[in-house]
């Protein structure tokens, strides 16, 4: 009986981590895990992970629109946001917090002409990639020389803000 615990605990293990998508072997090392970050900036799937299957990136704002949706939903001034296209339709936005001098960064997937799919990154110091936010459904629009964005979660508004595309750029 004991022999069969033996051999039953280690196999279950196995198909559970198969089963989620994880390896029950070690894998290699890669950028995001050695901090290489350089790296994960020149290419945004460098660890590995493949790129969401998205409609072609239809807007010209595409940073603006990033650094609108982080604003929105950090409570933040978008003019202290850097923000780097790193593909046709993946945006990268970063910022010093003031009050505890920390370095917040995320990532924007743009999923059409007017909707984003935000990510956290790097936020625990392991140049890793957080889950794509799909529960926040982001929309945002160019209106004149302004640029306004609503954040809604599970359908509830969170954020309606409107930004000066001068503060964006």
């Amino acid at each position: 009986m004991d022999r069969m615990r033996f051999i039953a605990a280690p196999l279950a293990l196995s198909f559970m981590l198969t089963a989620c998508g994880g390896s029950p072997t070690p894998t290699s090392r890669n950028d995001a895990e050695t901090g290489d970050i350089g790296n994960l900036m020149s290419d945004p799937f460098a660890n590995g992970t493949p790129p969401a299957t998205t409609v072609a990136a239809t807007t010209p704002y595409a940073v603006e629109a990033c650094k609108a949706a982080i604003a929105a939903l950090n409570g933040r001034d978008p003019a202290t946001m850097k923000g780097k296209k790193l593909a046709d339709d993946l945006v990268h936005v970063s910022y010093i917090r003031p009050d505890d001098g920390k370095r917040w960064q995320s990532r924007c997937r743009i999923d059409d002409a007017n909707h984003l799919t935000w990510a956290q990154f790097d936020a625990f110091g392991d140049g890793q990639q957080g889950r794509w936010r799909t529960e926040d459904t982001v929309e945002f629009s160019v209106e004149g020389k302004s640029l306004h964005v609503k954040v809604s979660t599970e359908g509830e508004l969170m954020s309606d803000e409107t930004y000066p595309l001068s503060k964006l750029s």
